[in-house]
């Protein structure tokens, strides 16, 4: 594959996480958006006014009623879904809707929050509108010097969430006689945040990219003379990113899960920390750092990592492990790790060698028999060697 294809499947990749965006191609749908255009005139003067109101206040019809309390239900929970795995708002009342080709791009997004009040929700609207980072570059297309500040004034002051001086504005930018501006009012889960990430241009001529789409080489890796510390198990290759990464060099791994790259973070922020640097953490998931907080706790480092939703605890966290702490002789206990890994190492010699008389060692007898055992009809067999005609027995005697 070449460099330039494989910058724009990233690109493409990047441009599919979430799938359809709302933002660029809106679609009513009664399922998963509260639509409150058809609101009870009071109760949406209410929540221009007041910024707050209820939705039994919005909905008074019963059938239409019951349907936007479930609606709201699950707008709420995928909402909190969001924010928890990826930390960004994803509930918004969206106002004005733009139709142009195949794109349907909202205007206004007030971001909003649902307080469950029983069998009801209260609802409350930030009072500064953002907008559709989607509709601003397609603004841009028609008129360079743009700027968000002037629509976002003309939005602010007005006793109507969707001003009618906003979609004059809006139909004054886009000079396009296929441009269609609508009244719209739903409350929904929209992620403006990702639309931002999505429109963000990779820096191509970066070093780290550069290295990753093999434009350039990657520089000659001097690994640390100095053994890293280990307070959970590791293999030999997870010491060879530890000690890569404590070398000072830039570099990703790939690995799958299952292969321990948890407990390899884990001892790498731990040496880290032994070696008074800092570090931070970035994951897709917020349930990755919880499980990252989890393992350091599990390891007796407690609040060594402080989440930004949890930061209260894991810093009471950290207080209480270092009151607590007793002091060690680190150089001791690598001694120790040293003399417990030659041990291993002679352990697994001895398996290995063959024997002279039978001329096959442990391991390939254990081999054998597994093969065996794992047949469709295994063989069975109760004999049992006597000891003293074992070759070993014999050369004793």
């Amino acid at each position: 594959m070449e460099r330039n294809e494989l910058l724009e499947l990233w690109h493409k990749q990047r441009l599919s996480i979430g799938g359809i965006n709302p933002l660029l191609q809106f679609e009513p749908s009664s399922f998963g958006q509260v639509d409150l255009t058809r609101s009870h005139p009071g109760g949406l003067a209410q929540l221009a006014s007041a910024r707050v109101s209820t939705i039994s206040n919005l909905v008074r019809d019963g059938v239409a009623q019951s349907r936007a309390l479930n609606t709201s239900r699950r707008i709420l929970k995928k909402a909190h879904r969001i924010e928890r795995n990826f930390g960004i708002d994803a509930l918004f009342i969206a106002g004005g809707l733009v139709s142009i080709g195949n794109s349907r791009m909202p205007i206004l997004l007030w971001r909003s929050h649902l307080l469950p009040k029983g069998e009801d929700f209260e609802i409350r609207v930030d009072p500064n509108p953002r907008i559709n980072p989607a509709l601003v570059s397609l603004i841009r297309t028609y008129r360079s010097d743009f700027r968000v500040s002037d629509l976002v004034a003309v939005s602010q002051g007005q006793t109507d969430l969707i001003p009618t001086g906003v979609l004059s504005l809006v139909s004054e930018l886009i000079q396009s006689p296929d441009v269609e501006i609508e009244k719209l009012l739903v409350l929904g889960n929209f992620v403006p945040d990702l639309t931002l990430i999505q429109q963000l241009e990779p820096e191509t001529s970066s070093p780290v990219i550069m290295q990753l789409t093999g434009k350039i080489a990657a520089p000659s890796v001097e690994l640390s003379s100095k053994p890293c510390t280990l307070v959970l198990n590791a293999d030999a290759d997870q010491q060879r990113v530890i000690d890569r990464a404590l070398s000072g060099n830039s570099f990703s791994v790939e690995t799958l899960p299952g292969c321990g790259y948890l407990q390899t973070v884990v001892n790498l922020l731990a040496n880290l920390a032994i070696s008074q640097k800092r570090a931070l953490i970035i994951a897709p998931r917020q349930q990755t750092l919880d499980e990252v907080a989890e393992r350091l706790s599990l390891s007796k480092l407690p609040g060594l990592a402080v989440r930004q939703s949890e930061s209260w605890i894991d810093s009471v966290a950290a207080i209480s492990r270092n009151e607590k702490a007793n002091p060690g002789n680190l150089d001791e206990a690598r001694a120790m790790v040293a003399k417990r890994e030659i041990d291993v190492e002679q352990y697994f010699s001895v398996v290995q060698s063959k024997e002279n008389t039978l001329g096959v060692s442990v391991i390939e007898a254990l081999e054998k028999l597994a093969t065996l055992a794992s047949l469709p009809s295994a063989p069975v067999n109760s004999a049992r060697i006597k000891p003293e005609v074992l070759p070993g027995k014999q050369r004793q005697n």
